[in-house]
């Protein structure tokens, strides 16, 4: 819109000087051949340079317009990207949240088991009670490490919806 407004403006200008020269003769009422003549040969270069300088203008706004359709494309695509990763990030979220209620029982689990093994060792003998000793805390370590995953997977999850955000409250410059 700006651009056509520019070229209005523009336009008129061109033509405000093209006949500017023709006011000043036109009071005298007449004119003699030579000065009709340069008249009309300048008339004629003016029109030249505005029929040329109207056609450059039509040309920059048709490039304008091809510019914007090529942003709004981009645009769609963009907002296409963003709705399936939001697809990606609720499925993530569903697992993620599957996952840690799956951890959450087998805790409770191993505290029972864990109440049961206590009652258990004041009745066994100590190599038996070492070999359980030492088998609870490599589950205890085997645990704790898939908690860390865990963990760092959501993590990951979370920033990766921080960056989505982000990407949505900044507008992108598209098509240079």
């Amino acid at each position: 819109m700006r651009d056509r407004r520019m070229l209005v403006r523009s336009l008129r200008g061109l033509y405000q000087r093209a006949t500017a020269p023709w006011k000043s003769h036109l009071d005298r009422r007449y004119l003699t051949h030579a000065e009709s003549a340069v008249m009309l040969s300048k008339l004629h270069d003016n029109l030249s340079s505005l029929r040329t300088r109207t056609r450059d203008q039509q040309d920059m706004l048709a490039a304008t317009d091809r510019r914007v359709a090529e942003s709004e494309l981009a645009v769609t695509g963009l907002s296409e990207r963003v709705a399936a990763l939001e697809k990606d990030l609720r499925t993530h979220l569903v697992t993620l949240d599957t996952g840690i209620e799956r951890l959450k029982d087998q805790t409770a689990e191993i505290r029972t088991e864990a109440a049961k093994g206590s009652a258990l060792v004041a009745h066994e003998e100590p190599h038996a009670l070492r070999k359980k000793l030492f088998e609870s805390h490599r589950l205890a370590l085997e645990g704790a490490e898939a908690i860390e995953s865990l963990l760092q997977a959501e993590l990951l999850l979370w920033q990766a919806i921080d960056a989505v955000d982000a990407s949505r409250s900044e507008p992108e410059s598209v098509g240079g």
